[in-house]
């Protein structure tokens, strides 16, 4: 009688799971008033929301392959449960030192309390008020993309296609006064490309930059979505000073940038260019001083029409580790 032939179990050392719950609880207090030439509203806003979810992930390897997989359960009070998945192959190639790898999932996005019950003034005498009857967002997308590592992996580039699609987009809407709120008037066709070089010519410094175009589409208008920039470029310079000591430098520039402006027509904000600069210093094993700046050269620009952008911003700080 022949042996019968062994199975292998589902879960062995092939696989990783992940089990997780997650609980938030937001809160909100707004207030402020409203003059209407000469009638004047007060507002007091006193808002919060609990919400929770429960995630289970799946990481498979088999050789060159990775299948990770996961479902996640989000429950909130004021709006009904919803369930996501998303699934994300990819396979290594040794040989040519070649990574192929690609995703698919959908997402669910609930509205800030900002968005359904904020107030705030503005310098130009109007008004942001919330939606309290927003629906959350809800989307489905896919990405494929590649790898490719060189010279014993001190340079690795890739690009990645990417499309989502967006019902019930949170926008924000103006009337003829400049008076602004949050609605559920869009669904987006979001799709584009994003390619990266990073570069290690010695141990102590590398090199990243990265370009992403985007193309956000109204499906029902075809125009161009709002503050979604069409191109973001970025650039990075990372340095090893010290065996404990760390600097880096990078920019970020944004163009083709959409809005509604204060008149209540489209307007194409101008392009702009942010530095910043970081450093750090292990004092002791795990403990770290840091800093970062933020808007180095403190540059003017908007990021929505009437809207100035932050200046220079200087952060320090302690990190521990154990």
């Amino acid at each position: 009688v022949p042996s019968p032939t062994p199975i292998t179990p589902i879960f062995d050392e092939r696989n990783t799971v992940t089990l997780g719950f997650e609980y938030f609880h937001e809160t909100l207090d707004s207030s402020g008033f409203s003059d209407f030439g000469g009638f004047v509203i007060t507002y007091l806003t006193d808002a919060e929301q609990d919400r929770g979810s429960i995630y289970l992930q799946d990481t498979f390897t088999w050789e060159g392959l990775t299948v990770v997989g996961g479902a996640r359960w989000d429950i909130g009070e004021d709006y009904p449960d919803q369930v996501t998945w998303n699934l994300s192959p990819s396979y290594s190639i040794a040989a040519t030192g070649t990574t192929i790898r690609g995703s698919i999932g959908t997402g669910f996005k609930i509205p800030s309390l900002f968005e359904r019950f904020g107030f705030q003034p503005n310098n130009f005498g109007s008004v942001f008020m919330g939606n309290p009857d927003l629906d959350p967002e809800r989307s489905f997308g896919f990405e494929a993309g590649f790898e490719q590592r060189l010279f014993e992996e001190r340079v690795v580039f890739g690009a990645t296609y990417f499309q989502s699609d967006v019902e019930d987009s949170v926008q924000t809407v103006f009337d003829a006064l400049g008076n602004s709120t949050t609605v559920n008037n869009v669904d987006l066709d979001i799709h584009g490309v994003e390619t990266f070089i990073t570069i290690a010519p010695v141990d102590w410094a590398s090199f990243n930059a990265s370009y992403t175009f985007t193309d956000a589409e109204d499906q029902s208008t075809g125009e161009q979505a709002l503050r979604r920039p069409r191109h973001k470029i970025t650039a990075d310079a990372f340095f090893h000073v010290t065996e404990r000591g760390r600097l880096s430098f990078g920019v970020v520039h944004l163009a083709g940038i959409r809005d509604v402006g204060l008149n209540g027509g489209f307007v194409d904000l101008d392009d702009y260019t942010v530095a910043r600069a970081a450093a750090s210093y292990e004092v002791y094993d795990g403990v770290e001083l840091f800093s970062h700046v933020e808007n180095l050269f403190d540059e003017d620009y908007e990021t929505a029409d009437g809207f100035q952008g932050p200046g220079i911003e200087a952060f320090f700080g302690v990190r521990f580790s154990m």
